[in-house]
């Protein structure tokens, strides 16, 4: 009994060891820190297989596996969805620029204003382009600190 208890401490501290290890590179987004955890289980299940079968010869090469978690959380974009909103809303508005209001009115529904050297997304056209979507991304964007709310004083 005394064994066991040794072996099951051991492997919970490898299991938050793999978790606070493939959890560094993922700050911000929270699709690749839960992909993250994941990850994690699969490594922590071969060093548990490794460190069972390793009289029997048997080693599996778990570097591979966090060489490709790496990979993907670096190179897919697609896994932090609020942001890539935000670059799709705004090549949007860069390739239709007679939809920013800056110095005069445009004749189509406005989606932006451009003042002071800042660009406001008009809430009418981020919930038109977002759809149902809308307020959790927004959201999303404000927990990060991308976006910030407009108050009207006065």
């Amino acid at each position: 009994m005394k064994v066991f208890h040794q072996f099951t401490e051991l492997m919970g501290g490898l299991f938050f060891h793999a978790v606070s290890h493939m959890s560094i590179d993922v700050h911000s987004c929270d699709a690749a820190r839960r992909i993250s955890l994941h990850y994690s289980f699969i490594v922590f299940t071969g060093k548990v297989l490794n460190d069972l079968f390793n009289r029997e010869g048997l080693d599996v090469d778990l570097n591979a596996l966090e060489a490709l978690f790496y990979n993907i959380s670096n190179e897919n974009k697609a896994v932090d969805r609020p942001l890539l909103e935000l670059e799709q809303l705004l090549e949007v508005n860069d390739s239709n620029r007679n939809r920013l209001y800056v110095e005069y009115e445009p004749t189509q529904t406005i989606s932006a204003l451009y003042h002071n050297g800042e660009l406001y997304l008009t809430p009418a056209y981020i919930n038109e382009s977002l759809g149902v979507n809308a307020k959790q991304i927004r959201s999303a964007w404000l927990k990060r600190n991308v976006t910030v709310t407009f108050i009207k004083y006065g």
